[in-house]
């Protein structure tokens, strides 16, 4: 009896392990800028949160392909810095390389596919920041390039040039850098010989709508891109061999009546589930979740539903690895709320008691396994 009681309590502890995914928050707060936590798949709630050290305040994170280490962009004593972090197989966190942001503070970075570039943008500089990487993950030299002419179009935000996100095709070969101020995608080609971009060419987005996030379908050959100013995201074609991009569509995140009860609306994150057939966005000031589904075929948007977030300025929003939660940073009531997706319809379902409150969360980043 003592023998099948041991065996259980073991295969118990393996199950609950099974489903739980540790997720890596970064916070604008006054403390940490970094925390970890853990959550559980079978019910959605989150335990056993725990700061890491290296930063006060940051903004978003940003895995390495080896999916043993990530990075954050943020700050320390008032100094803005890309700070690279290696996880271990105990689950204990270490710093490793850090490296000074040579144009002030980052909104976004990403690790291009094969791990020997990260590239960080700059919302206040107007500009891109490339580092190369060793085989290590080491951060090693670092680049500035600057983005000119702002499209003018609003009168106090585009002025200047901001990029707000960064990212690279599925294959590596192009970086595309959204920028609000210019009402484009910046496309870079890669040169990873060299470990350098070069500019390639812009996508038009519409003018005055303030591009400010994208994501790529599931197979990598159509673009979604959510403009913050515009409250809309626009469909593109993207020829994976040429770089070019053609736009299809454009789909309101929020209908303009829903848009007119509030006095202040922006939009902010944009996800594709990972079976590829359904896209959410984030909507500050209504402070809600947009779900769409997805035609696989054309990738044009099909509403959904419209699901308040319970929280205020949801800045960002991610989903589970199973496809199950999503999970939304509400930075001004400075919590974590989590939602069921059903996988038949792609609805949210609001989970009571699973809220976790962390100052001012401003992105959540499971860790790839």
């Amino acid at each position: 009896m003592k023998q099948f009681l041991f065996y259980f309590l073991i295969l118990n502890h393996l199950n609950l392990l099974a489903s739980t995914e540790v997720i890596y928050i970064a916070s604008g707060g006054s403390e940490n800028g970094i925390y970890k936590a853990d959550f559980h798949l079978n019910n959605g709630t989150i335990k056993n949160l725990r700061s890491i050290s290296g930063l006060e305040k940051a903004s978003f994170i940003a895995w390495h392909p080896s999916d043993s280490i990530f990075y954050a962009v943020g700050s320390q004593s008032k100094v803005e810095y890309v700070v690279g972090f290696k996880v271990e197989k105990n689950g204990s966190v270490q710093e490793f390389t850090r490296f000074r942001s040579p144009d002030g503070k980052s909104a976004h970075l990403a690790v291009n596919p094969s791990g020997t570039l990260l590239m960080t943008a700059q919302y206040r500089g107007g500009s891109v920041a490339l580092y190369t990487l060793d085989v290590k993950g080491h951060l090693l030299t670092s680049s500035v390039l600057k983005h000119e002419n702002p499209s003018r179009i609003h009168q106090s935000r585009q002025t200047k040039n901001h990029p707000h996100y960064c990212t690279f095709s599925k294959d590596g070969r192009y970086a595309l850098v959204p920028d609000l101020g210019s009402d484009k995608i910046h496309v870079y080609k890669v040169n990873e010989k060299d470990l350098k971009i070069e500019a390639f060419g812009e996508i038009e987005s519409l003018p005055g709508s303030g591009p400010r996030h994208m994501k790529f379908s599931k197979q990598g050959n159509k673009i979604y891109l959510l403009n913050e100013l515009g409250m809309n995201i626009c469909l593109y074609h993207f020829d994976l061999e040429s770089g070019n991009a053609q736009l299809i569509s454009v789909t309101e995140t929020l209908r303009k009546e829903i848009q007119g009860k509030e006095s202040f609306n922006s939009a902010a994150e944009i996800l594709v589930h990972p079976n590829g057939r359904y896209l959410y966005s984030s909507n500050r000031g209504h402070d809600s979740i947009s779900a769409f589904q997805l035609d696989l075929k054309t990738g044009s948007l099909t509403p959904i539903e419209v699901e308040p977030v319970r929280g205020a300025w949801p800045r960002n929003i991610n989903i589970s690895p199973d496809g199950n939660w999503i999970l939304a940073a509400n930075v001004h009531s400075s919590n974590l709320s989590v939602f069921k997706i059903d996988g038949q319809s792609g609805e949210l379902t609001h989970t009571p008691r699973t809220s976790l409150t962390i100052d001012k969360p401003m992105c959540i980043s499971f860790q790839p396994k």
